[in-house]
């Protein structure tokens, strides 16, 4: 994994980054450590980590690396409900309120800017959180 990102980095000028699925531990560490010799100027982390049918993409024990070894070098987490409450350990937000204490305490873990999407709340109107 870290081979093929360095031929990437070594091939192109790399402007900015969105991360998707991350499967578990080890492709989590060679990310972050490709972050760490790249520094490409914007990082967007959009955490993929449990699919519509629930099964889940990203290993449960891989949530704390991601956690320590992503959130503090990316620019913006751009999580869902499910997603948020998933990498705090804490139930889904049902609302506005609970969103942005959410989106406060992922800022408290490392993450410089966040935006909880809030497509998944029970509500007519789908508005998103941001912690800038």
């Amino acid at each position: 994994m870290a081979a093929q990102l360095d031929v990437l980095f070594g091939d192109v000028r790399v402007d900015a980054i969105k991360i998707g699925m991350l499967a578990d531990s080890g492709v989590i560490r060679a990310v972050a450590g490709c972050l760490d010799r790249y520094r490409p100027p914007f990082v967007v982390l959009d955490p993929v980590m449990v699919a519509k049918s629930g099964d889940r993409l990203l290993a449960s024990e891989a949530v704390a690396t991601l956690v320590s070894e992503l959130l503090p070098r990316v620019d913006l987490i751009t999580p869902n409900l499910g997603e948020a409450a998933d990498l705090l350990g804490i139930a889904p937000a049902r609302d506005e309120a609970a969103m942005t204490d959410q989106a406060e305490r992922l800022a408290d873990l490392g993450a410089k800017r966040v935006l909880l999407k809030g497509g998944h709340l029970d509500s007519p109107l789908s508005n998103d959180v941001p912690r800038l």
